[in-house]
C-alpha cells in the first residue's frame, strides 16, 4: 500500500471501508438471507454472466506450474458453469518481455474458449514490472494506450475493460502523489477516450468499457461522480462495471445509479463476491454455504439495477477452496482438484440456466452432491442432481482441507489505496497495497 494520510486525500485513490477504519459489517448468512427477500426480482430480465479465469490472468500463466493442461483444464471447468463468457485480465510482461512461448499460450487459450462457444472479455491488467519499475503518468498512459491497441489487434475480444479500477494501477505510477493530473476526472475522462479509439482502430466490433470499485462511490464522489458521469456522455463507450465486495459496495452502487443512473450505458457487475473485509479469507471452505446463497443475492441484486452482465471473480472457488493463491503448486494435483464442484458453482450454473428461462433460481445443494466431481469438456453445462423446484435455496458445505492462501487481505481481493502522505500519519504497508495479490508481488496468484 502507498504512503497514507487523513488529511489531504489524493482523489484518484480510495480505500475499503475496512481500510477506512469503518465497519461495513460482514456478509453473512443473515444478510445475505435477508437480501435474497429485499431483491427478489418480480419480473426476470435476461443478461448475459461471465466467469473469470484467474490461471489465464496476470502473471499466473508464468508460474511453472499453470501448466497449459492446467489452463485448459481450468478453462474447461469454467465452461461447465454455462456461463456465455470467459473474461481474462491479461498480463502484458511477455509482450514486454518477447515472451512468444506465454504470448502463443494466451491466444491457444483464447482460441479454446472461442471454440467452446464462449464470447471473450479482456480486462487490463498492465504489467507486472511497473510494480518494481513505475513509470511516470505521461508515460504510463502512453504505454497503456499502446497495450490496449495490441491486444485488441490480436485477440479481438468482444468486449474490453480497458480500466479495472483507477486506483488498481497507482502502485505503477511513480508520481500519483505527486502530479495533480493523475487525480483528475477530467484526466481519467482523456485516458479513457484514448483508451476506447485505440481499441476501435484495431478492433471496431469490441465493446468497450470501464471497471470502478464501487466502494470508492462514496469514498471518493469527487474523482468518482465526474468521471462515471462523464461516462455516461462518451459516445464509445459501452458500459460500465462495478466491482462489488462489500456490503457498502452494494448499497453505494444502488445510491449511485438510483441518483445519476448510467446515461445509455450498460451496468455490469463486473466484479464480485463474498469477501467483506480485508481479514477474510475466501478460500475457507466453512464459507462454502454461504457462498452458494450469496451468488443468488448478488444476482438478484443484478436485476434490481437491471445489469446486463455479472461476473463472479474467485473461478477457481467453482472447483475447490483448497485451489487457493499458494497452493497446490503440483500440476497434476491442480488437475484433478479442477475436477471436483462446490455448491456455488451449482448455485451460479442454476443461476444462469433458470436466468436464460425466465424463472426464478430454484437450487438445493445436499453434502454428497458437494462431493461430487463433474466436469464437461465440451463447454456446455453439466447437469447436476441438485436443481430442485422448491424455490428456495438449503445448501450445507462439506468441503475439508486448508481453506489455503487468504494471506488475510480478501484472500487477492484489490483493497484500494490510501492517499498522499502529510508527514504526521503513516500507513506504510508496501507489499500488500492490493489485497487482489495473493503474496507479495503478484496479483490474485492463482
Amino acid at each position: 500500500m502507498l504512503l497514507l494520510t487523513t488529511s489531504s486525500a489524493v482523489a484518484m485513490l480510495s480505500l475499503s471501508p475496512a481500510a477506512r477504519g469503518q465497519a461495513p459489517g460482514p456478509i453473512d448468512q443473515t444478510w445475505v438471507d435477508q437480501q435474497l427477500v429485499a431483491w427478489q426480482p418480480s419480473v426476470i430480465t435476461p443478461m448475459s454472466f461471465g466467469a473469470e479465469d484467474l490461471k489465464a490472468s496476470y502473471d499466473n500463466p508464468l508460474l511453472s506450474y499453470n501448466s497449459m493442461q492446467v489452463q485448459s483444464s481450468y478453462l474447461n471447468m469454467l465452461n461447465s458453469t454455462g456461463a456465455q463468457f470467459v473474461r481474462i485480465d491479461v498480463g502484458y510482461d511477455p509482450w514486454l518481455s518477447g515472451n512468444s512461448t506465454a504470448q502463443n499460450e494466451m491466444a491457444t487459450l483464447i482460441g479454446q474458449a472461442r471454440s467452446d462457444g464462449k464470447g471473450i472479455i479482456i480486462a487490463d491488467a498492465s504489467a507486472e514490472r511497473y510494480r518494481s519499475n513505475p513509470l511516470p503518468w505521461a508515460q504510463f498512459q502512453t504505454a497503456w494506450v499502446q497495450r490496449v491497441q495490441t491486444l485488441a489487434s490480436l485477440f479481438h475480444p468482444d468486449y474490453y475493460i480497458v480500466i479495472k479500477e483507477p486506483g488498481w494501477y497507482a502502485p505503477m505510477i511513480s508520481d500519483v502523489l505527486t502530479n495533480p493530473a493523475a487525480q483528475s476526472p477530467d484526466s481519467w475522462l482523456n485516458l479513457t477516450a484514448a483508451l476506447t479509439s485505440a481499441v476501435h482502430s484495431v478492433s471496431p466490433d469490441t465493446k468497450v468499457g470501464v471497471a470502478i470499485a464501487a466502494d470508492s462511490l462514496s469514498s471518493n464522489p469527487s474523482l468518482y461522480d465526474p468521471y462515471l458521469k462523464g461516462l455516461a456522455g462518451m459516445g464509445e463507450i459501452s458500459f460500465i462495471g462495478f466491482d462489488i465486495y462489500t456490503i457498502t459496495g452494494f448499497t453505494a452502487t444502488q445510491n449511485y445509479l438510483n441518483t445519476y443512473g448510467s446515461g445509455s450505458k450498460d451496468v455490469w457487475i463486473a466484479e464480485c463476491w463474498s469477501s467483506d473485509g480485508t481479514n477474510v479469507n475466501v478460500y475457507d471452505p466453512s464459507r462454502a454455504a454461504l457462498d452458494a446463497t450469496w451468488v443468488q443475492a448478488a444476482y438478484y441484486f443484478a436485476e434490481q439495477v437491471h445489469a446486463t452482465m455479472m461476473i463472479p471473480f474467485y473461478g477457481n472457488i467453482f472447483a475447490s477452496y483448497n485451489l487457493s493463491q499458494q497452493s497446490p503448486s503440483d500440476p497434476g494435483q491442480i488437475v484433478s482438484l479442477l475436477q471436483e464442484r462446490t455448491p456455488v458453482f451449482y448455485s451460479f450454473q442454476n443461476v444462469i440456466s433458470t436466468n436464460a428461462a425466465g424463472t426464478l433460481p430454484t437450487y438445493t445443494t445436499t453434502t454428497s452432491q458437494t462431493a461430487t466431481s463433474q466436469t464437461s469438456t465440451s463447454g456446455t453445462s453439466a447437469q447436476t442432481s441438485g436443481e430442485a423446484t422448491t424455490g428456495s435455496i438449503s445448501t450445507s458445505a462439506s468441503s475439508t482441507g486448508e481453506g489455503g492462501g487468504g494471506s488475510g487481505a480478501f484472500g487477492g481481493r484489490a483493497v484500494l489505496l490510501g492517499a498522499a502522505i502529510a508527514v504526521v500519519v503513516v500507513l506504510a504497508v508496501v507489499g500488500l497495497w492490493a489485497a487482489r495479490r495473493g503474496r507479495a508481488g503478484r496479483p490474485a496468484q492463482s
